[in-house]
């Protein structure tokens, strides 16, 4: 089960390099959007069984190609694992480039 999440990311460039910073509130925004998807796959919503969920760990963040901040983006997450009391959880982003969408970046997220 996949879950989607539209957003625009700020991106700064730096006046002397080609690189890009992405700011920290979308790194807040992988993090929510990985605690949704482990909520929803724990059955989190279940009045009778509360469920509280953090995150253990960030495993990797990996960049397949440059991010530009022309291009719309979308970010798509999934449960990869899971364990007896943790869950592991897939964020892609993606770039609509030429009507394309292109996979960009890779984060994975331990969940607990």
């Amino acid at each position: 089960m996949e879950y989607e999440l539209d957003c625009y990311w700020k991106v700064l460039f730096f006046e002397h390099s080609l690189s890009l910073f992405i700011t920290y509130s979308n790194f807040a925004d992988l993090d929510s959007l990985a605690g949704e998807i482990a909520y929803r796959h724990s059955d989190g919503f279940h009045p009778a069984r509360p469920v509280t969920i953090v995150t253990a760990s960030v495993d990797r963040i990996e960049l397949v190609e440059s991010i530009l901040p022309f291009f719309d983006l979308k970010l798509v997450g999934r449960v990869t694992h899971t364990g007896k009391s943790s869950i592991e959880v897939r964020i892609d982003l993606f770039t609509n480039k030429d009507g394309e969408w292109r996979d960009v970046m890779v984060a994975i997220f331990a969940m607990v």
